[in-house]
């Protein structure tokens, strides 16, 4: 970090109008405006990028609290004289240009223009995310970003997800000891959990089946007792806990149990969700485990599944997800019970299809036992890794 206090005053060195060029990502423009906290923005869009503006507009006003958010329509992305023309008439002495957004086009015409017309250097900027900063192009002093605004609703928001109520919270749901016992027991036998899950599914079936007191007792890891509770399930418990019961021991044991080690390893500045439920133009998702930390969005997805083409479906969905989620400043990552052999399939076939910095990872059983400490020592080193790309 650097030792100099953060001032956005300094940053836009008396300017007051900063444009923010918008492509299908609204994140980094949101990112740059926090951090340069201006007096008013302009949005440079196209046809195409209207709704990412529109969401992006109101988050700059309602979470930045900037009043003044105005935006001017570039006709053809595509053309240079078109983008050349709508900057001319929107750059002024009071500019200073965020050209992070928009097509590559866009930037590179922005940036000759905004040159053109008296721009110096040190009024131009760009969101580098590899390391989270503000740069600037007269190589003065890059800043980290500021995030303090940025959450997990400001991320849905800018990418148009609405985030169902959370399910409710009832005195006997598992707690983060429950997952851990789960975890020993299951980590040391995969067809333990294996079992539990077959026993608790309808046959033929996805769905958890409805299962009464006594033959729930019988389950593995319930008879006689669960691990530290005199009973599972109690007497006295209701239909909606036992649900939920059933639910944690056919698999979101794994969720629950991760959660915790990602919120130890990453730290206080991190938020951790597990279980988010979203909605999308009327289409429901849900999301095993989101982290947020500074600007970047980790998606974990878990599962008790050992085999390659079902972990490999499982792996494209989250990643997709996060990108929709998150944008491409997204990390995701699958949690499974994959053999090292069989998970290096699937690394090797998802290795080509995206970029060095965001190719998914896959953490297989080794690596889940090696969390655990089931070989005698502990090493969550990957886990690090993975937190910290």
């Amino acid at each position: 970090m650097d030792a100099t206090p953060w001032n956005a005053l300094d940053a836009m060195n008396g300017k007051t109008t900063l444009v923010l060029l918008v492509g299908a990502n609204p994140l980094p423009n949101y990112l740059a405006a926090a951090t340069l906290r201006p007096q008013r923005v302009l949005l440079l869009y196209t046809p195409e990028t209207m709704q990412p503006k529109d969401r992006l507009t109101r988050a700059i006003r309602d979470r930045l609290r900037i009043a003044t958010v105005d935006d001017h329509q570039v006709e053809d992305a595509t053309s240079a004289k078109r983008v050349r023309v709508a900057c001319k008439s929107v750059f002024s002495d009071d500019t200073h240009l965020n050209y992070t957004g928009g097509t590559k086009v866009m930037a590179a015409i922005a940036r000759m223009v905004f040159r053109d017309r008296g721009g110096l250097d040190r009024d131009a900027s760009y969101v580098n995310e590899s390391d989270g900063r503000l740069r600037f192009d007269d190589d003065g002093p890059s800043r980290a970003l500021v995030t303090d605004a940025l959450d997990l609703d400001t991320i849905l928001a800018l990418h148009d997800f609405d985030k169902k109520l959370a399910k409710t919270v009832l005195a006997n749901d598992p707690t983060d000891t429950d997952a851990e016992a789960v975890a020993r027991a299951c980590l040391a036998d995969q067809q333990l959990a294996l079992s539990l899950y077959e026993r608790l599914t309808r046959p033929g079936d996805t769905r958890a089946r409805g299962i009464s007191a006594p033959d729930f007792r019988a389950c593995p890891l319930t008879d006689p007792s669960f691990p530290g509770r005199s009973s599972v399930p109690g007497a006295d418990w209701t239909t909606k806990e036992v649900e939920h019961w059933i639910k944690f021991l056919r698999g979101t044991w794994l969720e629950l149990w991760t959660a915790g080690l990602v919120r130890e390893r990453a730290g206080s500045g991190a938020s951790v969700h597990v279980e988010v439920n979203l909605t999308r133009e009327t289409r429901e998702a849900e999301l095993d485990l989101i982290m947020i930390r500074q600007h970047r969005l980790h998606l974990l997805s878990c599962t008790i599944d050992d085999t390659i083409d079902r972990c490999k479906l499982k792996l494209f969905e989250a990643t997709w997800r996060a990108r929709q989620v998150g944008g491409d400043l997204a990390r995701c990552a699958l949690a499974c019970f994959l053999s090292t052999h069989d998970a290096d399939k699937v690394r090797a076939d998802v290795a080509a299809t995206w970029g060095e910095s965001n190719t998914p990872t896959v953490f297989d059983l080794a690596d889940l036992r090696a969390w655990q400490g089931l070989d005698q020592t502990t090493d969550r080193a990957s886990l690090d890794r993975w937190l910290l790309s």
